[in-house]
């Protein structure tokens, strides 16, 4: 094809506008979706900025136990996540055997779909 395409590269930590409306991806009932970004878009060329890495995270509870928060899915890969009971008598239970504290964790796994 004619059609032409410019690459621009910048230095790192350098910022200039672009000509389209910035998105970013946020999860919705479990499903990946586009949002207007919030943050400043109306900057001048080469101005410097310290970017600050967001943490994109999610907190899940099992039915009988506390919420896991927190759980990133900045992380690519399997971690495991710890489960508190709910019941104060099956903490203490679980505080007074490692191999049951243990257990009482469950494999999370993130993933990169499409990109």
């Amino acid at each position: 094809s004619s059609s032409k395409t410019t690459v621009i590269y910048l230095d790192h930590n350098h910022l200039m506008p672009v000509s389209f409306p910035a998105t970013e991806t946020v999860i919705k009932n479990l499903e990946p979706v586009e949002v207007p970004f919030e943050g400043d878009q109306n900057i001048t060329a080469h101005k410097t900025q310290l970017i600050v890495p967001r943490n994109h995270s999610i907190d899940i509870q099992v039915p009988g136990f506390k919420w896991a928060r927190d759980i990133s899915l900045d992380k690519i890969g399997k971690h495991f996540i710890e489960l508190i009971p709910r019941s104060p008598f099956v903490q203490a239970k679980a505080r007074a055997d490692w191999r049951l504290k243990n257990a009482l964790h469950i494999l999370g796994e993130v993933n990169s779909v499409n990109g």
